[in-house]
């Protein structure tokens, strides 16, 4: 079967499994929530040990959420039992995760699926780690506890896309959550959706038009965007943001030494590494971190269907660890993983290879107002420079390995600034963020800025490493020094190739701090430099 095939057969699973309603009877009507002992769905019958149970859970505004329950029998595992809690991706439900359900129930576990407000058959709205989110935490362990043989001192929390997040968020601010572990979840909203004051269009159109055809979107969810775009309020999306962010919430999270395992890809436009990286760096506690190579939760899809996956094989291990038994292995710390190898650190790799020399591909000009040089460029036009066709191209170098590529010769140097080093000496292994480093002229209106980094072939050819973006949302009469950390990636640069730098104002990915006709100047000094995370 065909990885493309794969990602098919994951969708038409998660939108015919939901549809599956067993007939059930109530076994506990005297508590909070409704417990239906399931009968239709449990192919392995008398030789299964544990059960399992659709529920309806209630909350404290007195709505119902959605849940499935896998329970060890008595007769196999007696007592008091560890537990896991899984909450839904974006669009999904509380059967996403029965794979993997049944196979920690099958080892003894307690498994609580259940969908956050507003997905799934759960009512209310959807509010993205919002304050009743938060509280149905609580709700949900409290729930365990006077319902199940939970042993309250060893749950844990996972999930993939929303359900890392919110993962990661139940750890801050529910103490009796012990781990969490999060795939392709998020440890900063506002850096997610709003990089470096700049909106991430092709993203929050996605999960606008999913969200209102699967789901419940509240209206808050809108009043944030418009204010992004609008820029009506931007303090206050910034708190919203901030409230939904776990890195807001780790001094909680390190105040008892929590462990956290993490996992984002690369070419995750919406939730990559970056945004992750200042709660991995934070953290106090046991922590694992893995970057692998693929697109938003792609990591994740093979475990989830049922096929091998070393990502939930970890994940397995790490809930065993420090929920069962101390002395089976884990890994720790930091791992950059590509078709090649994969390596291992304790934490992110600092960008401090500076040895590369770039000479611009652009004319010089004099600035108007000091006289200095600078390069000069239209901006609002796309100069070629790109990161490709949002979602397509990353797949494409996922699942078959065909790359983003441009001639360098052929961007536009009307409309972007391209910068080239010197062959390289030796090859170099690049493993972590990439910062690049210029200064930008004053400008009469709002600037958005993408710098992309290229590794360019002997034959010209560039292959798109990383990139970021940065906006200036208000015109300014005094230069500015701009630092940018490009995305964390994992690549070589072999001996005999360059590194290229092309800066331009136009990317699919993202919304353009203005529509005015502009131009853009960036220094001709020595403030311009690119300094790489190389490891040995």
């Amino acid at each position: 079967m065909t990885r493309q095939r794969l990602r098919l057969l994951f969708f038409a699973v998660s939108l015919c499994i939901p549809s599956i309603k067993p007939t059930y009877a109530a076994l506990n009507p005297s508590s909070q929530a409704t417990l239906a002992q399931e009968t239709t769905v449990n192919p392995r019958g008398l030789f299964n040990n544990y059960n399992i149970a659709n529920v309806k859970i209630r909350t404290h505004d007195n709505l119902l959420l959605d849940g499935r329950i896998y329970e060890p029998k008595v007769s196999a595992f007696p007592g008091r039992r560890p537990t896991i809690i899984f909450t839904n991706s974006w669009t999904l439900g509380e059967y996403e995760y029965e794979v993997q359900a049944r196979r920690f129930a099958q080892k003894g576990y307690i498994v609580l699926s259940y969908s956050s407000r507003g997905f799934g058959g759960s009512d209310g709205f959807v509010t993205v780690g919002g304050p009743n989110d938060i509280q149905d935490f609580s709700t949900v362990v409290d729930w365990l506890e006077d319902n199940t043989r939970v042993d309250v001192s060893n749950i844990g929390m996972a999930g993939v896309s929303l359900g890392g997040g919110m993962a990661l968020l139940a750890l801050g601010h529910e103490p009796r959550i012990k781990t969490a572990a999060s795939m392709s979840g998020w440890g900063n909203l506002e850096t997610s959706l709003y990089r470096n004051d700049t909106i991430q269009r092709t993203w929050l159109s996605f999960l606008v038009a999913s969200g209102k055809l699967t789901g419940h979107l509240d209206q808050d969810i809108f009043d944030q965007i418009e204010n992004m775009e609008q820029r009506t309020d931007i303090v206050a999306t910034r708190a919203w943001a901030a409230l939904r962010s776990p890195v807001t919430s780790l001094d909680l999270i390190n105040a008892r030494k929590a462990p956290v395992f993490m996992e984002n890809s690369y070419l995750d436009a919406l939730f990559p590494p970056l945004q992750i990286k200042p709660f991995f760096d934070g953290i106090e506690g046991p922590k694992r971190m893995i970057t692998d190579e693929g697109i938003h939760a792609s990591a994740s899809i093979p475990g989830i269907i049922g096929l091998p996956s070393d990502l939930w094989g970890e994940v397995h291990d790490w809930m065993d660890h420090f929920l069962v038994d101390e002395n089976i292995p884990i890994k720790t710390g930091l791992s950059f993983k590509t078709k090649k190898d994969t390596k291992y650190f304790s934490s992110y790799p600092a960008p401090t290879y500076d040895a590369l020399r770039f000479t611009a591909r652009n004319s010089f000009q004099a600035d108007e107002d000091s006289g200095k040089p600078v390069i000069r460029f239209r901006g609002g036009i796309d100069s070629g420079a790109s990161s490709g066709t949002p979602i397509v191209s990353d797949a494409l170098d996922t699942y078959i390995s065909v790359p983003v590529k441009k001639k360098i010769s052929q961007i536009k140097l009307e409309n972007a600034a391209v910068l080239e080093s010197q062959e390289l000496r030796e090859t170099i292994k690049v493993r972590g963020s990439t910062r690049v480093s210029f200064t930008l002229m004053p400008h009469e209106t709002p600037v958005t800025l993408v710098v992309y980094l290229y590794g360019v072939d002997k034959g010209g050819t560039g292959e798109l490493e990383s990139f970021s973006v940065v906006s200036e949302q208000d015109p300014s009469s005094e230069s500015k020094v701009i630092t940018l950390d490009l995305n964390v990636a994992a690549f070589e640069i072999e001996k005999g190739q360059k590194v290229a730098v092309a800066i331009d104002t136009v990317d699919t990915l993202y919304t353009p701090a203005t529509n005015l006709d502009h131009f853009v100047s960036i220094a001709a000094d020595s403030t311009f430099s690119v300094k790489l995370p190389v490891v040995p």
